[in-house]
Protein backbone atom coordinates (compact mmCIF):
# COMPACT_ATOMS: atom_id res chain seq x y z
CA UNK A 1 0.00 0.00 0.00
CA UNK A 2 2.63 2.62 0.73
CA UNK A 3 4.79 1.75 -2.44
CA UNK A 4 2.20 4.24 -4.25
CA UNK A 5 2.47 6.79 -1.54
CA UNK A 6 6.21 6.69 -2.05
CA UNK A 7 6.28 6.70 -5.82
CA UNK A 8 4.51 10.29 -5.70
CA UNK A 9 6.96 11.82 -3.74
CA UNK A 10 10.09 10.48 -6.41
CA UNK A 11 9.38 13.66 -8.02
CA UNK A 12 12.26 16.64 -6.48
CA UNK A 13 10.42 19.04 -4.30
CA UNK A 14 7.72 17.18 -3.59
CA UNK A 15 8.71 16.34 0.06
CA UNK A 16 9.52 19.80 0.42
CA UNK A 17 6.36 21.64 -0.62
CA UNK A 18 3.89 19.19 0.68
CA UNK A 19 5.97 19.43 4.38
CA UNK A 20 5.26 23.14 4.09
CA UNK A 21 1.77 22.97 2.77
CA UNK A 22 0.85 20.41 6.42
CA UNK A 23 3.03 23.99 8.49
CA UNK A 24 0.81 26.59 6.63
CA UNK A 25 -2.06 24.53 6.67
CA UNK A 26 -2.52 24.53 10.59
CA UNK A 27 -3.64 27.53 11.11
CA UNK A 28 -6.67 27.15 8.97
CA UNK A 29 -7.66 24.65 11.92
CA UNK A 30 -6.81 26.96 14.64
CA UNK A 31 -7.46 30.45 13.66
CA UNK A 32 -11.81 29.49 14.30
CA UNK A 33 -11.56 27.67 17.64
CA UNK A 34 -8.43 30.20 18.79
CA UNK A 35 -11.09 33.00 18.68
CA UNK A 36 -13.79 31.65 20.39
CA UNK A 37 -11.72 30.87 23.47
CA UNK A 38 -9.50 34.15 22.82
CA UNK A 39 -12.95 35.89 22.91
CA UNK A 40 -14.48 33.89 25.31
CA UNK A 41 -12.11 34.50 28.19
CA UNK A 42 -11.03 38.36 27.34
CA UNK A 43 -15.09 39.33 26.62
CA UNK A 44 -16.89 37.23 28.49
CA UNK A 45 -18.76 35.93 25.74
CA UNK A 46 -19.53 33.04 23.43
CA UNK A 47 -22.21 34.91 21.25
CA UNK A 48 -19.91 37.47 20.09
CA UNK A 49 -16.56 34.62 20.21
CA UNK A 50 -19.11 32.39 17.76
CA UNK A 51 -20.22 35.68 15.58
CA UNK A 52 -16.05 36.80 15.08
CA UNK A 53 -15.32 33.24 14.47
CA UNK A 54 -18.35 32.60 11.66
CA UNK A 55 -17.33 35.79 9.81
CA UNK A 56 -13.56 34.58 9.56
CA UNK A 57 -15.28 31.15 8.02
CA UNK A 58 -17.43 33.33 5.68
CA UNK A 59 -15.36 35.77 4.67
CA UNK A 60 -12.59 32.62 4.01
CA UNK A 61 -14.87 31.15 1.93
CA UNK A 62 -16.21 34.30 -0.30
CA UNK A 63 -12.97 35.70 -0.65
CA UNK A 64 -10.91 32.45 -0.96
CA UNK A 65 -11.96 32.01 -4.66
CA UNK A 66 -11.10 35.61 -5.75
CA UNK A 67 -7.19 35.11 -4.78
CA UNK A 68 -7.21 32.20 -6.14
CA UNK A 69 -8.34 33.78 -9.26
CA UNK A 70 -5.92 36.08 -8.80
CA UNK A 71 -2.84 33.34 -8.41
CA UNK A 72 -4.44 31.60 -11.44
CA UNK A 73 -3.25 35.35 -13.04
CA UNK A 74 -0.44 35.96 -11.81
CA UNK A 75 1.02 33.29 -9.91
CA UNK A 76 1.29 32.07 -6.73
CA UNK A 77 4.18 34.08 -4.95
CA UNK A 78 3.00 36.96 -6.66
CA UNK A 79 -0.61 37.00 -4.85
CA UNK A 80 0.10 34.91 -1.87
CA UNK A 81 2.89 36.80 -0.04
CA UNK A 82 0.73 40.14 0.02
CA UNK A 83 -2.66 38.34 1.26
CA UNK A 84 0.04 36.44 3.50
CA UNK A 85 0.18 40.24 4.63
CA UNK A 86 -2.80 41.27 4.74
CA UNK A 87 -4.66 38.34 6.68
CA UNK A 88 -1.79 38.60 9.04
CA UNK A 89 -2.59 42.13 10.13
CA UNK A 90 -6.19 41.11 10.62
CA UNK A 91 -5.14 38.48 12.96
CA UNK A 92 -2.27 40.37 14.65
CA UNK A 93 -4.95 43.40 14.88
CA UNK A 94 -7.83 41.54 16.41
CA UNK A 95 -5.35 40.12 19.12
CA UNK A 96 -4.94 43.79 20.06
CA UNK A 97 -8.29 44.47 20.09
CA UNK A 98 -9.77 41.49 22.06
CA UNK A 99 -8.84 42.63 25.68
CA UNK A 100 -9.82 46.07 25.30
CA UNK A 101 -13.28 47.69 25.36
CA UNK A 102 -13.45 48.20 21.91
CA UNK A 103 -17.30 48.30 20.05
CA UNK A 104 -17.84 44.84 17.90
CA UNK A 105 -17.97 45.89 14.64
CA UNK A 106 -13.66 46.61 14.72
CA UNK A 107 -13.62 42.88 15.58
CA UNK A 108 -15.77 41.48 13.00
CA UNK A 109 -13.57 43.68 10.52
CA UNK A 110 -10.71 42.35 11.41
CA UNK A 111 -11.63 38.84 10.91
CA UNK A 112 -12.87 39.60 7.32
CA UNK A 113 -9.70 40.83 6.55
CA UNK A 114 -8.15 37.82 7.89
CA UNK A 115 -9.97 35.33 5.54
CA UNK A 116 -7.98 37.05 2.35
CA UNK A 117 -5.38 34.19 3.06
CA UNK A 118 -5.38 31.81 -0.13
CA UNK A 119 -6.54 28.46 0.52
CA UNK A 120 -3.17 26.45 1.23
CA UNK A 121 -4.35 22.84 0.44
CA UNK A 122 -5.82 24.17 -2.90
CA UNK A 123 -2.45 25.94 -3.80
CA UNK A 124 -0.74 22.67 -2.60
CA UNK A 125 -2.87 20.49 -5.14
CA UNK A 126 -2.20 22.82 -7.71
CA UNK A 127 2.01 22.04 -7.35
CA UNK A 128 0.66 18.30 -7.47
CA UNK A 129 -1.37 18.98 -10.86
CA UNK A 130 1.50 20.76 -11.88
CA UNK A 131 3.48 17.89 -11.54
CA UNK A 132 0.96 15.26 -11.84
CA UNK A 133 -1.76 16.41 -14.41
CA UNK A 134 -2.67 13.81 -16.83
CA UNK A 135 -1.14 11.00 -14.56
CA UNK A 136 -3.29 8.16 -12.25
CA UNK A 137 -0.46 9.29 -9.64
CA UNK A 138 -2.62 12.45 -8.82
CA UNK A 139 -5.38 11.21 -7.41
CA UNK A 140 -2.85 9.22 -5.14
CA UNK A 141 -1.35 12.61 -4.17
CA UNK A 142 -4.60 14.15 -3.97
CA UNK A 143 -5.72 11.07 -1.26
CA UNK A 144 -2.19 12.27 0.66
CA UNK A 145 -3.44 15.63 0.67
CA UNK A 146 -6.74 15.08 2.27
CA UNK A 147 -5.15 12.85 4.97
CA UNK A 148 -2.86 15.75 5.57
CA UNK A 149 -6.00 17.68 5.86
CA UNK A 150 -7.49 15.38 8.53
CA UNK A 151 -4.25 15.35 10.36
CA UNK A 152 -4.32 19.13 10.53
CA UNK A 153 -8.15 19.02 11.79
CA UNK A 154 -6.97 17.12 14.59
CA UNK A 155 -3.56 18.32 15.56
CA UNK A 156 -4.74 22.05 15.25
CA UNK A 157 -8.19 22.88 17.18
CA UNK A 158 -5.68 20.67 20.13
CA UNK A 159 -2.68 22.66 19.73
CA UNK A 160 -4.53 25.99 19.64
CA UNK A 161 -6.80 25.29 23.00
CA UNK A 162 -2.90 23.91 24.52
CA UNK A 163 -1.53 27.13 23.77
CA UNK A 164 -4.79 29.17 25.03
CA UNK A 165 -5.08 27.53 27.82
CA UNK A 166 -1.07 26.76 29.37
CA UNK A 167 0.15 30.34 28.48
CA UNK A 168 -2.50 33.65 28.08
CA UNK A 169 -5.96 33.41 25.92
CA UNK A 170 -4.46 34.99 22.98
CA UNK A 171 -1.56 32.80 22.76
CA UNK A 172 -3.78 30.05 20.20
CA UNK A 173 -4.34 33.08 18.01
CA UNK A 174 -0.64 34.39 17.78
CA UNK A 175 0.51 30.69 17.27
CA UNK A 176 -1.74 30.68 14.40
CA UNK A 177 -0.62 34.19 13.01
CA UNK A 178 3.27 32.52 13.70
CA UNK A 179 2.65 28.90 11.66
CA UNK A 180 0.98 30.56 9.04
CA UNK A 181 3.95 33.00 7.76
CA UNK A 182 6.49 30.02 8.39
CA UNK A 183 5.03 27.30 6.54
CA UNK A 184 3.38 29.96 3.49
CA UNK A 185 6.93 31.41 3.73
CA UNK A 186 8.24 28.00 3.28
CA UNK A 187 6.26 27.25 0.30
CA UNK A 188 6.10 30.40 -1.48
CA UNK A 189 9.99 30.40 -1.86
CA UNK A 190 9.93 26.99 -3.72
CA UNK A 191 9.51 28.34 -6.98
CA UNK A 192 10.61 24.99 -8.84
CA UNK A 193 7.45 23.38 -8.42
CA UNK A 194 5.34 26.28 -8.40
CA UNK A 195 2.68 26.24 -11.41
CA UNK A 196 3.41 28.25 -14.26
CA UNK A 197 0.90 30.97 -15.18
CA UNK A 198 -1.19 29.90 -18.54
CA UNK A 199 -1.69 32.24 -21.75
CA UNK A 200 -5.07 31.89 -21.11
CA UNK A 201 -5.49 33.01 -17.57
CA UNK A 202 -5.22 36.60 -17.78
CA UNK A 203 -8.55 36.56 -19.74
CA UNK A 204 -10.18 33.94 -18.18
CA UNK A 205 -13.53 33.91 -17.22
CA UNK A 206 -14.34 33.06 -13.35
CA UNK A 207 -14.25 29.29 -12.56
CA UNK A 208 -17.66 29.05 -11.14
CA UNK A 209 -19.23 29.63 -14.58
CA UNK A 210 -17.55 26.13 -15.12
CA UNK A 211 -20.68 23.74 -14.45
CA UNK A 212 -18.82 21.06 -12.80
CA UNK A 213 -18.80 23.23 -10.63
CA UNK A 214 -21.88 23.95 -10.21
CA UNK A 215 -22.31 20.12 -8.82
CA UNK A 216 -19.35 19.94 -7.02
CA UNK A 217 -19.70 22.88 -4.81
CA UNK A 218 -22.97 22.59 -4.03
CA UNK A 219 -22.41 18.89 -2.95
CA UNK A 220 -19.75 19.54 -1.17
CA UNK A 221 -22.01 22.44 0.99
CA UNK A 222 -23.85 19.44 2.16
CA UNK A 223 -20.93 17.30 2.75
CA UNK A 224 -19.13 20.31 4.95
CA UNK A 225 -22.99 20.60 6.77
CA UNK A 226 -22.24 16.62 8.11
CA UNK A 227 -19.00 17.76 9.58
CA UNK A 228 -20.32 20.61 11.26
CA UNK A 229 -23.74 19.45 12.64
CA UNK A 230 -21.55 16.30 13.62
CA UNK A 231 -19.19 18.23 15.36
CA UNK A 232 -22.11 20.54 17.12
CA UNK A 233 -24.14 17.07 17.95
CA UNK A 234 -21.59 15.25 19.31
CA UNK A 235 -20.09 17.54 21.78
CA UNK A 236 -24.24 18.23 22.78
CA UNK A 237 -24.69 13.80 22.68
CA UNK A 238 -21.91 13.61 25.21
CA UNK A 239 -22.67 16.55 27.28
CA UNK A 240 -25.76 14.57 27.52
CA UNK A 241 -24.52 11.77 28.61
CA UNK A 242 -22.60 13.27 31.44
CA UNK A 243 -18.69 13.01 29.40
CA UNK A 244 -18.80 16.13 27.57
CA UNK A 245 -14.92 15.54 27.75
CA UNK A 246 -15.55 12.67 25.55
CA UNK A 247 -16.73 15.15 22.91
CA UNK A 248 -12.54 15.26 21.65
CA UNK A 249 -11.86 11.21 21.90
CA UNK A 250 -15.01 10.70 19.83
CA UNK A 251 -14.49 13.59 16.77
CA UNK A 252 -10.62 12.68 17.29
CA UNK A 253 -12.11 9.22 16.02
CA UNK A 254 -14.02 10.46 13.16
CA UNK A 255 -11.00 12.17 12.20
CA UNK A 256 -9.01 9.08 11.87
CA UNK A 257 -11.52 7.00 10.20
CA UNK A 258 -11.03 9.72 7.10
CA UNK A 259 -7.56 9.05 7.83
CA UNK A 260 -8.21 5.48 7.51
CA UNK A 261 -10.58 5.88 4.81
CA UNK A 262 -8.19 8.25 2.47
CA UNK A 263 -5.10 5.96 3.17
CA UNK A 264 -7.23 2.63 2.00
CA UNK A 265 -8.16 4.25 -1.09
CA UNK A 266 -5.51 5.99 -2.47
CA UNK A 267 -3.95 2.80 -1.95
CA UNK A 268 -5.68 1.30 -4.83
CA UNK A 269 -6.25 1.68 -8.26
CA UNK A 270 -9.92 2.01 -9.23
CA UNK A 271 -11.62 1.12 -12.44
CA UNK A 272 -14.54 3.20 -12.30
CA UNK A 273 -14.83 6.20 -13.86
CA UNK A 274 -14.69 9.44 -11.65
CA UNK A 275 -17.50 10.38 -11.66
CA UNK A 276 -19.27 7.19 -10.42
CA UNK A 277 -16.39 7.03 -8.00
CA UNK A 278 -17.98 10.25 -6.80
CA UNK A 279 -21.65 9.14 -6.77
CA UNK A 280 -20.50 5.70 -4.88
CA UNK A 281 -19.18 7.89 -2.46
CA UNK A 282 -21.43 10.67 -1.47
CA UNK A 283 -24.28 8.10 -1.80
CA UNK A 284 -22.29 5.74 1.15
CA UNK A 285 -22.51 8.77 3.16
CA UNK A 286 -25.94 8.94 4.54
CA UNK A 287 -26.01 4.75 4.65
CA UNK A 288 -22.45 5.51 7.09
CA UNK A 289 -24.36 8.14 8.93
CA UNK A 290 -27.69 6.54 9.28
CA UNK A 291 -26.99 3.77 12.47
CA UNK A 292 -26.43 7.42 14.39
CA UNK A 293 -29.88 7.63 14.38
CA UNK A 294 -30.29 5.01 16.88
CA UNK A 295 -27.56 4.88 19.00
CA UNK A 296 -27.95 5.02 22.53
CA UNK A 297 -24.51 5.63 24.39
CA UNK A 298 -20.86 6.82 24.11
CA UNK A 299 -19.66 2.81 23.20
CA UNK A 300 -21.68 2.43 20.29
CA UNK A 301 -21.49 6.09 19.05
CA UNK A 302 -17.91 5.98 18.91
CA UNK A 303 -17.46 3.04 16.42
CA UNK A 304 -20.55 4.06 14.60
CA UNK A 305 -18.59 7.46 13.97
CA UNK A 306 -15.39 5.99 13.09
CA UNK A 307 -16.81 4.27 10.95
CA UNK A 308 -19.09 7.19 9.31
CA UNK A 309 -15.68 8.89 9.04
CA UNK A 310 -14.25 6.26 6.79
CA UNK A 311 -15.99 8.14 3.43
CA UNK A 312 -15.14 11.30 4.50
CA UNK A 313 -11.48 11.23 2.62
CA UNK A 314 -12.75 9.61 -0.95
CA UNK A 315 -15.16 11.89 -1.02
CA UNK A 316 -12.70 15.10 -0.63
CA UNK A 317 -10.23 13.21 -3.33
CA UNK A 318 -12.56 12.59 -5.75
CA UNK A 319 -14.02 15.74 -5.74
CA UNK A 320 -10.50 17.37 -6.32
CA UNK A 321 -9.60 15.13 -8.80
CA UNK A 322 -12.86 16.17 -11.08
CA UNK A 323 -12.18 19.44 -10.64
CA UNK A 324 -8.67 18.94 -11.53
CA UNK A 325 -9.98 16.88 -14.65
CA UNK A 326 -13.29 18.67 -16.00
CA UNK A 327 -11.57 22.56 -15.46
CA UNK A 328 -9.44 24.09 -17.85
CA UNK A 329 -5.56 24.36 -16.42
CA UNK A 330 -5.76 28.51 -16.09
CA UNK A 331 -8.99 28.24 -14.13
CA UNK A 332 -7.35 25.47 -11.77
CA UNK A 333 -6.46 27.38 -8.00
CA UNK A 334 -9.66 29.60 -8.22
CA UNK A 335 -11.80 26.06 -9.29
CA UNK A 336 -9.84 23.77 -6.22
CA UNK A 337 -10.59 27.18 -3.96
CA UNK A 338 -14.29 27.27 -4.54
CA UNK A 339 -14.62 23.84 -3.48
CA UNK A 340 -12.69 24.21 -0.34
CA UNK A 341 -15.27 27.14 -0.06
CA UNK A 342 -18.12 25.29 -0.51
CA UNK A 343 -16.64 22.91 2.27
CA UNK A 344 -16.53 25.56 4.61
CA UNK A 345 -19.85 27.54 4.03
CA UNK A 346 -21.10 23.93 4.98
CA UNK A 347 -19.53 23.39 8.33
CA UNK A 348 -20.68 27.11 9.42
CA UNK A 349 -24.23 26.45 8.44
CA UNK A 350 -24.26 22.60 9.58
CA UNK A 351 -22.84 24.29 12.60
CA UNK A 352 -25.46 26.45 13.13
CA UNK A 353 -28.01 24.23 12.39
CA UNK A 354 -26.94 21.47 14.27
CA UNK A 355 -27.27 23.64 17.36
CA UNK A 356 -30.64 24.51 16.45
CA UNK A 357 -31.82 21.14 16.74
CA UNK A 358 -30.17 20.11 20.10
CA UNK A 359 -31.80 23.63 21.48
CA UNK A 360 -35.04 23.04 19.59
CA UNK A 361 -35.61 18.96 20.46
CA UNK A 362 -32.57 17.20 22.47
CA UNK A 363 -28.98 15.89 21.20
CA UNK A 364 -29.68 12.38 20.31
CA UNK A 365 -32.82 13.84 17.87
CA UNK A 366 -30.33 16.24 16.55
CA UNK A 367 -27.87 13.62 14.65
CA UNK A 368 -30.95 13.63 12.20
CA UNK A 369 -29.32 16.79 10.69
CA UNK A 370 -25.93 15.32 9.30
CA UNK A 371 -28.31 12.23 7.98
CA UNK A 372 -29.98 14.28 6.50
CA UNK A 373 -27.57 16.70 5.06
CA UNK A 374 -25.91 12.97 3.69
CA UNK A 375 -28.86 12.78 2.09
CA UNK A 376 -28.85 16.06 0.09
CA UNK A 377 -25.30 15.93 -1.35
CA UNK A 378 -26.58 12.69 -2.66
CA UNK A 379 -29.39 14.18 -4.20
CA UNK A 380 -27.28 17.20 -5.50
CA UNK A 381 -24.69 14.55 -6.93
CA UNK A 382 -27.61 12.08 -8.65
CA UNK A 383 -28.58 15.23 -10.68
CA UNK A 384 -25.89 16.59 -11.43
CA UNK A 385 -23.78 13.46 -12.64
CA UNK A 386 -24.74 14.49 -16.22
CA UNK A 387 -22.07 17.33 -15.78
CA UNK A 388 -18.97 15.18 -14.32
CA UNK A 389 -18.47 12.58 -17.08
CA UNK A 390 -15.84 14.37 -19.39
CA UNK A 391 -13.74 17.59 -19.51
CA UNK A 392 -15.67 19.07 -22.86
CA UNK A 393 -18.97 19.15 -20.71
CA UNK A 394 -17.19 20.92 -17.70
CA UNK A 395 -17.84 24.12 -19.96
CA UNK A 396 -21.46 25.77 -20.56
Amino acid sequence: MLSRYRQIFREPGTRQFSAAGFVARLPMSMVGIGVVVMLAETRGSYSLAGAVAAVYAFATAVLGPLVGRAIDRRGQRAVTVPALLVSSSGLVALLWLAGARYPVWPLLLCAALAGVLPSVGSLVRARWAEIYAGDKRIQTAYSFEAVVDEVVYIVGPLLAITLATSFFPEAGVLGAVALSFVGTSALVIQRSSEPKVKARAAAGRSAIRFSALHVVVPALMAVGAIFGSTEVVTVAFAESEGSRSAASYLLALNAVGGCVGGLLFGAFEWKASLSKQFLYCVFSMPALLAPLLVTSSLGPLAFTIFVAGLAIAPVLIIAMALVEGLMPAESLTEGLTWATSGINVGLASGAAIGGWAVDSFDAHSAFVVPVAAGLLAGVIAGIGAGRLKAPDAARL
